[in-house]
């Protein structure tokens, strides 16, 4: 106890950030990660005057560009290997 008390607890906020990304928490704990995707979305979804359904396709639109990117990144990875 004395160990935790002397090295520890002195600086127990710098831990805290580690052990949180953990654990999510009633969206309290904004990430880099999190903007990033808010931001890719928001990039298909052209304007805020729209309808749900153009929401929707906007977003549909979003996830096959994002399966299409992997697919060819799958693909670019295996000819680097079959040419290695």
């Amino acid at each position: 106890m004395e160990y935790l008390e002397t090295y520890i607890l002195p600086v127990k906020e710098l831990f805290i950030v580690a052990w949180a990304c953990q654990f999510p928490h009633l969206q309290n704990l904004n990430t880099s990660r999190v903007e990033s995707g808010h931001a890719y979305l928001k990039s298909f979804i052209k304007n805020s005057t729209g309808d749900l359904l153009l929401v929707f396709k906007s977003l549909a639109l979003a996830v096959d560009t994002q399966i299409n990117q992997v697919h060819e990144s799958i693909g670019q990875d295996t000819v680097k290997t079959l040419v290695k």
